[in-house]
């Protein structure tokens, strides 16, 4: 089996040598404002789609319900509601992660502000009320983000086939070729980034040479891609050989802040919320780690870009106003806009001289 070379590209030289070309990425249509369960639908265009997916999983306990932490020790908290009878902790062939622990309302004696904050569950334990948490993404503990009062969810990680479908449903987004050389150049397929390179291909096999299903680097078999998850708010490239088709995810809106862990370097990223949430108003320039430019210039760091398939389309930076005032976002050099959307189901890379977390607050 040989491995498609544009998996081992890095986006900065794809970027940097593609023009800026017309708007062709996904576009998401908001089902009703403030509605909290949803059905997102998109258009999926003929090449690359740098998407996500802006809902969630109804939260464990329900929906309406209130559940608190009632103790907080290392790596473990403890609520006051027993989760519902079921397995937890990763799963599949990785194994992956399943849910994460959400925190909702910071009401926690400490009133540290953490809210939207998240972490993967590693396990569950003491009549399913103990829940043992990994790090977050930045490598704090579960006691350094939740306090006693923290009112939180248990949420069920978005899967691969949550967003993309699986066996009958997969041919309603991407394309299944009947394949003779297990080789995703040849069919739909999608990748993960890390930092600015194709770090992993996804695609869905026929079953000719091997069981049908989903395929994570051409070897490990996902099956139907229910068990391999996403991050709340974690974008993918998806690339379509045919015509443009909708795409349509069902799920619960995210309605409170949502915490973006940020790396030195570029992260990529998504809002994970449906509707545009202005960048002035977002909480980014705000958040502890954050850089403003002082000579206005994107060589220095921390920037966002988006993007059109593969392509930069625009580049943000908050100026302090020190050379062009007044201080505020700015837009490819020329335009002060604070109010400069980003959009819902698309993905950006951030670019940023410190790790930090940015609390995305809901628009």
């Amino acid at each position: 089996m040989r491995e498609n070379q544009k998996t081992h590209v890095r986006l900065g030289g794809l970027l940097a040598a593609a023009a800026l070309c017309a708007a062709s990425g996904i576009h998401a249509h908001a089902s009703g404002s403030g509605d909290p369960v949803t059905a997102s639908k998109w258009t999926l265009n003929t090449g690359a789609n740098f998407i996500s997916a802006p809902a969630h999983a109804t939260p464990a306990h329900g929906a309406t319900a209130v559940v608190r932490v009632t103790a907080t020790a290392g790596a473990t908290i403890t609520l006051d509601t027993a989760l519902p009878a079921g397995s937890y902790g990763p799963a599949g062939a990785g194994p992956f992660p399943q849910y994460v622990v959400v925190l909702r309302h910071d009401n926690s004696e400490e009133g540290n502000g953490k809210e939207g904050d998240w972490a993967n569950i590693s396990s569950v334990g003491g009549g399913n009320t103990v829940i043992t948490l990994d790090a977050d993404k930045l490598g704090a503990s579960a006691s350094a983000n939740f306090g006693v009062g923290d009112i939180v969810e248990v949420v069920k990680r978005f899967s691969l086939e949550d967003f993309l479908g699986s066996g009958p449903t997969f041919a309603n987004t991407l394309k299944v070729e009947a394949d003779t050389d297990f080789n995703d150049a040849t069919e739909d397929a999608a990748y993960i980034l890390v930092g600015s390179s194709f770090a992993n291909t996804l695609f869905y096999h026929s079953g000719a040479l091997a069981p049908a299903g989903w395929y994570l680097d051409f070897g490990t078999d996902l099956g139907s891609g229910a068990t391999y998850t996403f991050d709340p708010d974690q974008p993918i490239y998806v690339f379509r050989e045919d015509a443009a088709t909708d795409l349509t995810v069902a799920g619960t809106l995210q309605t409170y802040t949502l915490t973006h862990y940020l790396l030195a370097g570029i992260t990529p990223v998504s809002t994970g919320f449906e509707k545009p949430a202005a960048i002035g108003i977002s909480g980014l320039l705000e958040s502890t780690g954050f850089t403003q430019d002082a000579d206005f210039d994107s060589g220095t760091p921390d920037n966002i870009y988006t993007l059109v398939g593969t392509a930069f389309l625009n580049t943000l930076f908050y100026h302090n106003g020190a050379l062009v005032p007044p201080a505020g976002w700015y837009v490819d050099f020329a335009t002060l806009d604070n109010d400069f959307p980003l959009d819902g189901g698309k993905g950006f890379l951030s670019d940023n001289a410190n790790a930090f977390a940015w609390r995305h607050l809901a628009p």
